[in-house]
């Protein structure tokens, strides 16, 4: 860290974790949040002033451009709480039109500048705010329009819901009959919503607890519990006769792949199911750089980029078939194994069978 940076508190990058995308454009105000470990930060005030002696007026109208410019979230520290309340119009401005993603009086304050407008979806649930879309979806080219944002967001539930149901249908899983069904990893509910009038019970989990708040708050057909980035799970062993995990695995660095599949297994009933995806051959060859990735992966080995970022879209795990075969599912039955799902962001789609004790 340069030496010109204010050293950040822990908590400040513990509430922005879960609140503002790694990869996200972002202005501060204050300067205990000077350096908040994000790739692209822009200063509030561009003129070599700091941004609290901006007058009212001037502010207002910075924000207007960051947004313009592609700016995502406006992040406000303590020693600015005060400037911020003795400009009324401009503190206006942040609460009705834009959205407080998280509050802590002895952190920071986070605003989303996508804008505030509530929808409901062609199922007649709601929509989630545009930046817990964006939150859950690495969508950093389309942040600034939220209509592209929402119409990726339904469209690739539905795809993923789509696909959920035929491969269990094709390996004699029909989902309308009494399951306990879980969701690991349900960001803001793309999936889960498809299973509003699934029979049996439905659970959704995720580490990231504005992202659950979320779901609890507008998804009441399902049940809903935060996690750890780590196991165990808030369940007990067997909870569950399915159990799906989409894009999860291409997210977790070395150290936690293990585990976790470890940890989906003991809450899923002996001989029960769990569906994941992980990023194989098709993926990696398609993808701009691939010959960076070529030898390690042709030799077997899990490739993790950004491990440092793990349970965020800027982590990225790419998983070669004997990785996969002979250490991801090592004690696990492959019922099914689809390379390249279209409905999947052509990552490969695993159906699991846990052992029958």
């Amino acid at each position: 860290m340069p030496a010109s940076h204010t050293e950040t508190s822990p908590h400040v990058l513990d509430v922005l974790r879960f609140a503002v995308p790694w990869d996200a454009a972002v202005a501060v105000i204050g300067s205990e949040v000077d350096w908040i470990g994000r790739r692209l930060v822009v200063p509030f005030s561009p003129d070599g002033r700091i941004a609290t002696e901006l007058s009212e007026a001037e502010a207002i109208e910075r924000l207007e451009a960051l947004r313009a410019e592609g700016c995502e979230y406006l992040v406000v520290g303590p020693s600015a709480y005060a400037w911020l309340d003795s400009r009324s119009g401009f503190k206006q401005r942040l609460e009705t039109q834009y959205r407080l993603v998280d509050h802590d009086p002895q952190a920071c304050a986070a605003y989303a500048l996508h804008g505030v407008e509530e929808r409901a979806g062609a199922d007649g649930l709601p929509l989630p705010p545009p930046d817990l879309i964006r939150m859950t979806s690495g969508l950093y080219r389309r942040a600034a329009d939220p209509e592209a944002m929402r119409r990726r967001y339904e469209a690739t539930g539905a795809d993923n819901a789509v696909w959920i149901r035929d491969i269990l249908t094709r390996n004699g899983v029909a989902l309308n009959e009494p399951v306990a069904l879980l969701d690991f990893g349900c960001g803001c509910g793309r999936v889960i919503r498809h299973w509003k009038d699934l029979p049996g019970s439905v659970h959704g989990s995720d580490y990231n607890p504005n992202l659950v708040r979320w779901c609890a708050e507008h998804l009441p057909f399902a049940e809903f519990r935060a996690n750890a980035a780590e196991p165990p799970l808030p369940y007990e062993a067997g909870s569950f006769d399915i159990l799906y995990a989409i894009s999860i695995f291409t997210h977790l660095d070395e150290p936690l792949q293990m585990p976790w599949i470890a940890e989906l297994t003991r809450v899923v009933r002996p001989g029960g199911l769990i569906l994941i995806t992980v990023s194989g051959e098709d993926y990696v060859h398609n993808m701009p750089g691939w010959e960076r990735l070529r030898e390690a992966f042709e030799s077997g080995q899990l490739v993790v980029r950004k491990p440092e970022r793990t349970g965020s879209n800027a982590c990225a795990a790419f998983h070669p078939p004997e990785y996969v075969r002979d250490t991801l599912t090592a004690g696990l039955e492959i019922v099914d194994h689809e390379p390249g799902v279209r409905q999947a962001g052509r990552q490969d789609g695993l159906l699991l069978r846990t052992p029958v004790k």
